[in-house]
């Protein structure tokens, strides 16, 4: 559980985040943002046609972000927010609120800054919150929960506005991401199997179009 007493301090994490991230060079999709690193990308507008295939990589990156930096972290001494540099581009300032041992619930507050890339081809500036939880599945330490919340631009492949509020991602048994388009497909195929969380929703605005929705539905009902 987290500790109360660190509420005070994620109170005032979110209002640096929300204040110090820049707003101002938007990736129209398409083109433009000539600040970021990802302008010379294609930038491609997140659609209906292409929500799920652009979600995947998003989460993929946001999961990847969560192992680094707690990795970080957890080998820190310092109660200090920690900088992370991104494999590609910018950096993270990352903060740990609460214990990392098996028994607890890591939570990494996570600000990106001058553009974060782990990979050259998407591109972050924003905050999140990123909650895990591990459980011992067959004799191995495995994550069995991921819950996000926040909001962050994102430029390079695709160009948008992604909000998370209180998102649980849906893992795989080895921990990784769900790949959504197996989960589908197989859905399609021998019906659904209702057992993909469905908490929290997810906001992606690219350009003048947002959608509003929770990626599993298809899993419970028509999509």
């Amino acid at each position: 559980m987290l500790r109360t007493s660190l509420v005070p301090c994620l109170a005032m994490f979110i209002s640096i985040m929300a204040c110090s991230s820049d707003r101002g060079d938007p990736l129209a999709p398409g083109g433009g943002g000539s600040l970021s690193p990802g302008a010379g990308r294609a930038n491609l507008a997140v659609d209906e046609s292409n929500r799920y295939r652009a979600t995947q990589f998003f989460f993929e990156d946001i999961r990847g972000h969560f192992n680094k930096t707690l990795a970080i972290i957890t080998h820190s001494d310092t109660s200090e927010a920690i900088r992370v540099m991104g494999n590609h581009n910018g950096y993270a300032l990352a903060r740990a609120l609460v214990g990392t041992d098996t028994t607890a619930v890591p939570a990494v507050l996570v600000e990106y800054v001058n553009y974060y890339s782990e990979t050259g081809m998407l591109f972050y500036a924003g905050g999140l919150e990123l909650f895990g939880e591990w459980r011992y599945i067959g004799g191995a330490k495995r994550m069995s929960k991921f819950i996000v919340r926040g909001t962050t631009d994102i430029s390079g492949d695709y160009a948008c506005q992604l909000t998370f509020e209180n998102f649980h991602m849906a893992l795989a048994p080895n921990g990784l991401v769900l790949n959504m388009q197996a989960m589908i497909d197989s859905v399609a195929k021998y019906g659904p199997t209702n057992s993909l969380p469905l908490a929290g929703t997810v906001i992606i605005t690219s350009g003048s179009e947002t959608i509003r929705f929770n990626p599993y539905f298809f899993d419970y009902g028509p999509g």
